[in-house]
């Protein structure tokens, strides 16, 4: 019997390390050659290397030719790779085709070409074309709260320790009607040198909380300015009511008005500098609560409103029944989403935890997932721009859902598996302690804080191979 795991080096003209589920692959620029070399850590993984045949299948079904071979794709035929085999190692080269997948199994197939599960060992890499290559992954949440709104649990200043403890690349506080306590958090996190990315966010609304919409990297407060400024909004609201649009859907005086302020609020949001506008909580209308909007807002904000991304998933565990409710809000979130194709729309999706407790076991499981060069406020802009966005929702009822193109889910998937929990375990040690320093005023643990910040950088670019 052999073990499951084996330690694994991969080259490719760069040297990393992975291993066979824990530790992380390689993704690899797509139709490229690689050469591989497996090493082992103790007597029994010799053994497998000494002895068992290596296989290979792309997840295309195809072989490092870029052929099918065999009866059947549904019942794969795995190509045998030749290799060199040493005092404990293994090398081979090996060409990955096309984009997706690529599996390699320790181990000796019956006749139809099945491994036994007990007596198999898998390592998993990827190849992307070069659009999405030259990217890198960049997770991260910019709808949350902090105690200045009244109804949350912490000060701005601890929560980018708190988001950093869940593995996150990037953050903002969004609050509601308040732009200053992201402020606050940007203020009182850089000094640190962490590496945590922080924008200015905010949550502004209109009259009664109908609209929610989440600004990110505005300069100033959106509601703070309409409120320093009422005859001016006021006639710039009556203005944006002359436009014909607010006839043709089916809402009352005070709803169009309403949604005539969100315009304005835009607007207002873009004079700001605001990068990226997110209508936010388009599926509360599933708990037919009074202050809800009715169909026909939502319909014309959906329609007209210039957002440049979705909120999907937000709130998806119900406030009454958590299984009904929740299957039906999601089922309306997919519904929403081919509404925006039908009608000519192609926003990003983002995720939203909408999180006023960063303590609470739930944080960390909704976010977003953006493919930039760089972690910084002109890369997510322009991820969200290029729709290189993926809303995710990794835990509750159901437990995982995905948002965005299905290329990236694709991707996303493989890196659940193979690139997040290594990051994540690196981001939880630099959180725990920046927690110190953030609770406590513990400078003591700063130089740690800022070695694991490289160790965190060093493990998302050893996580790639070298371009040819």
């Amino acid at each position: 019997m052999y073990p499951k795991t084996l330690a694994v080096s991969i080259c490719c003209l760069a040297a990393a390390a992975l291993a066979a589920f824990d530790v992380k692959p390689i993704v690899f620029p797509a139709d490229s050659p690689a050469t591989v070399t497996v090493r082992a850590e103790n007597d029994a993984e010799r053994k497998i290397l000494a002895e068992m045949p290596l296989y290979y299948i792309s997840s295309q079904g195809t072989w490092s030719d870029g052929k099918l071979h065999g009866k059947s794709r549904w019942r794969p035929v795995w190509e045998k790779i030749e290799a060199k085999r040493g005092d404990g190692e293994l090398t081979f080269s090996i060409r990955l085709n096309g984009e997706g997948w690529h599996s390699f199994r320790f181990g000796v197939p019956d006749a139809k070409w099945n491994f036994p599960a007990k007596e198999t060992s898998e390592f998993l890499l990827y190849s992307l074309r070069p659009d999405l290559f030259k990217l890198r992954p960049w997770k991260g949440d910019i709808h949350q709260h902090s105690v200045r709104c009244g109804h949350a649990k912490l000060e701005p200043k601890v929560i980018p320790a708190y988001n950093r403890r869940v593995g996150y690349d990037y953050m903002a506080i969004s609050e509601h009607r308040l732009q200053a306590p992201s402020v606050e958090a940007i203020e009182a996190a850089t000094p640190w040198q962490c590496g945590l990315v922080l924008f200015t966010g905010e949550e502004f609304h209109t009259e009664r909380n109908i609209l929610h919409s989440v600004a990110v990297g505005h300069s100033s407060g959106i509601n703070a300015w309409q409120q320093a400024h009422p005859e001016e909004f006021a006639r710039r609201v009556d203005e944006e009511l002359k436009k014909p649009v607010y006839g043709k859907y089916d809402m009352d005086p005070y709803l169009q008005r309403n949604a005539a302020m969100a315009a304005v609020l835009y607007q207002v949001g873009r004079e700001l500098g605001a990068k990226v506008l997110v209508y936010s909580h388009p599926t509360d209308l599933i708990y037919g609560k009074q202050d809800d909007p009715p169909e026909s807002y939502r319909t014309f904000m959906l329609d007209n409103a210039d957002y440049d991304a979705l909120e999907l998933p937000n709130g998806a565990t119900g406030r009454f029944d958590r299984r009904t409710v929740s299957a039906d809000r999601i089922m309306l979130m997919n519904s929403l989403a081919m509404e925006q194709l039908e009608r000519g729309r192609r926003p990003a999706f983002v995720a939203a935890s909408d999180n006023h407790n960063q303590t609470s076991t739930y944080f960390g499981n909704v976010y977003t997932v953006f493919f930039a060069g760089k972690c910084d406020l002109d890369g997510f802009a322009a991820a969200v721009k290029a729709r290189r966005t993926l809303a995710v929702r990794d835990s509750g009822t159901p437990t995982y859902m995905i948002y965005g193109a299905s290329r990236l889910i694709k991707f996303q998937e493989f890196l659940e598996q193979a690139y997040w929990p290594g990051h994540d375990k690196l981001c939880r040690q630099q959180g725990e302690l920046l927690l110190k320093l953030a609770e406590q005023g513990d400078q003591s643990v700063l130089p740690e804080v800022r070695r694991l910040a490289k160790a965190i950088d060093d493990y998302r670019e050893s996580s790639y191979a070298a371009e040819r």
